[in-house]
């Protein structure tokens, strides 16, 4: 009976949508079927179903590590390109677009690549966050102008930034984070405007420090 179902699981896993397919929960269940071949294979040591059993279940525990890596919510089209230079084929992810259509395309062979490739693109997605961030900070910040007093010896009225410790803060911060962004090796797809946000944040800095004198 266990071998039937996992069959039919397979079967199902190989032929749904690959964007359907629930990698934590797959595992769990190859986990499952593992302990489960090895608790049959101990009361059967010989029999030669047990044994193709535990070679299915084996073999697709081989398949897991590259299933997890391509069902990375981080991966982009970008990263789907270099995969398919890895492998030299093309993949169409269409409506048929599936497990069995990747095994026929032996992904297996290529895991250390396509791993090396996830990795990345989880590391890209974490510096993009971070990007994100620093870009809602100033979007968010108001900055607020008063006048703190009036003088006779000036033509016109003084005006200075209210809140100035906390935008400091809000620029040293930014700064921090743009300047570990730019030094990571992941930095490569948005380069340029983690450069530009640099520029910026210096720009704005030297303004900041020339209004304050």
């Amino acid at each position: 009976q266990s071998l039937a179902e996992w069959t039919v699981l397979q079967e199902e896993w190989n032929s749904a949508p690959f964007e359907t397919i629930d990698s934590e929960l797959m595992s769990l269940e190859v986990q499952r079927y593992t302990k489960v071949t090895m608790q049959v294979l101990r009361g059967f040591p010989h029999n030669v179903v047990v044994t193709k059993f535990k070679e299915s279940v084996d073999l697709f525990k081989g398949f897991l590590p590259v299933i997890i890596d391509l069902r990375n919510p981080s991966l982009k089209p970008r990263h789907w390109e270099q995969i398919q230079d890895v492998i030299q084929q093309r993949i169409v992810r269409d409506k048929n677009f599936n497990l069995g259509v990747l095994l026929e395309l032996k992904v297996v062979d290529f895991k250390e690549e396509i791993n090396a490739i996830s990795s990345s693109a989880t590391a890209e997605a974490l510096l993009e966050e971070s990007l994100k961030k620093v870009e809602h900070t100033w979007d968010v910040t108001e900055f607020t102008v008063i006048q703190p007093r009036e003088s006779k010896d000036f033509q016109e009225t003084l005006y200075v930034i209210s809140g100035v410790d906390e935008i400091i803060l809000l620029l040293e911060d930014s700064q921090v984070t743009i300047t570990t962004i730019r030094g990571s090796r992941h930095v490569g797809p948005f380069r340029t405007q983690v450069e530009n946000w640099d520029k910026q944040l210096a720009l704005f800095a030297e303004t900041l420090e020339e209004w304050m004198v």
